[in-house]
């Protein structure tokens, strides 16, 4: 667990909630309301983030400032992905106040109650997000209430050792004899799905649910990946060590960690290929067992500030969700903004509608 203490609050920050909205929210999130008839910040707060470079530009800049900004105690704790974080969630071995997810967690997250609704009066910079990231015209935010607050936006995007490969135009230019047996990828369904369908042109915004030749085509694409892949990784740390360490020749990695790997002199490049790439969000959302509910909310409102998305930009180099003027120039010189045409959005029902029976057939289609 990574932990910072600062001083304790010794002022009160408050905002009046509307009787009738705390009336009709109930649950675990509402013990602030119920303690005062005020909204009042914590002490402190704990957050679930990403490990990894990730997790180390979220606490360097996200985190401290948060600290700094409202003298609350941030006691992080860091996760592989959304999905484990999903699972000791439901196992009830955590103690959070908010959760880190990807956009194609949110579905699951909000239909199993893992998250609750996000009072839009208290995150008034969810008006700050671009229309193309807003939970408000976005699928993977389901139902009329807002679950979740995007601050960055990046492609599943392809990496490549620069000492022994040219910059693939194409998926398919990874595959050659010296790569057989030094591909990775991630074991992730999500992504196992949308980088097979990349590989054949197929956006993952508009894949047919009753299109058995489309998916007819992704599993005959995963079977020809697997004969040049090492391992389906389960974590980002894997493909990451795994580029470090020069097992992996190519595969699928983020332009954050790659940025990361390029500051450790690794020979590592990354592109988006002319075929597209899935495209992502990483968010914040409020836990439903919290009974830091306000202040799990203010701290959702600081990651969706401009001014906190920028710094935060400037260090990982993922794209912000929020309107800006001018980005920083390591997301400007990122091939995920560059080619941001080229990303697509899952179409979030049909993800996940399908995601046990995918696992199960990605199983049986690598030999698992």
């Amino acid at each position: 667990m990574y932990t910072r203490r600062s001083l304790l609050r010794t002022t009160g920050v408050a905002t009046v909630a509307t009787a009738g909205l705390a009336g009709c929210l109930g649950g675990n999130g509402d013990d602030e309301d119920e303690t005062s008839g005020e909204d009042e910040l914590a002490d402190e707060v704990n957050v679930a983030i990403y490990g990894g470079a990730m997790g180390d530009g979220i606490s360097e800049t996200i985190l401290d400032g948060f600290e700094d900004e409202y003298d609350i105690t941030v006691n992080a704790e860091t996760y592989p992905d959304n999905w484990d974080l999903i699972a000791q969630v439901q196992a009830g071995s955590t103690d959070l106040d908010v959760l880190i997810l990807d956009d194609t967690a949110v579905p699951s997250a909000v239909s199993d109650d893992l998250v609750q609704p996000i009072r839009e009066e208290n995150v008034p910079n969810l008006d700050e997000i671009m229309a193309d990231f807003s939970p408000y015209e976005q699928a993977f935010d389901p139902g009329d209430e807002i679950h979740y607050g995007p601050f960055q936006f990046f492609g599943d995007g392809l990496a490549y050792n620069a000492d022994v490969l040219s910059e693939p135009q194409s998926w398919e230019d990874v595959y050659t004899d010296e790569t057989e047996g030094s591909v990775i990828y991630t074991s992730w369904i999500d992504r196992v799905v949308g980088i097979a369908a990349s590989h054949e042109g197929l956006s993952v915004s508009e894949l047919d649910q009753d299109s058995d030749a489309e998916m007819e085509q992704i599993w005959d694409r995963v079977e020809s990946m697997n004969e040049y892949v090492f391992e389906w990784a389960d974590t980002g740390g894997i493909l990451q060590d795994s580029f470090a360490n020069e097992q992996a020749l190519a595969g699928m990695l983020w332009y954050g960690r790659v940025a990361a790997l390029q500051d450790d002199d690794v020979a590592v490049e990354y592109t988006i290929p002319e075929e597209g790439a899935p495209m992502a969000t990483s968010g914040f959302s409020v836990s439903a067992d919290t009974n830091r509910r306000y202040t799990a909310e203010t701290f959702i409102d600081y990651t969706l500030d401009p001014d906190t998305q920028y710094e935060y930009s400037s260090v990982m180099g993922y794209a912000p969700t929020a309107e800006m003027d001018e980005v920083p120039e390591l997301v400007e010189n990122s091939p995920d903004y560059q080619n941001r045409d080229r990303l697509n959005f899952w179409n979030a029902s049909l993800l996940v509608e399908n995601m046990e029976e995918w696992s199960l057939e990605f199983q049986e289609t690598i030999g698992g």
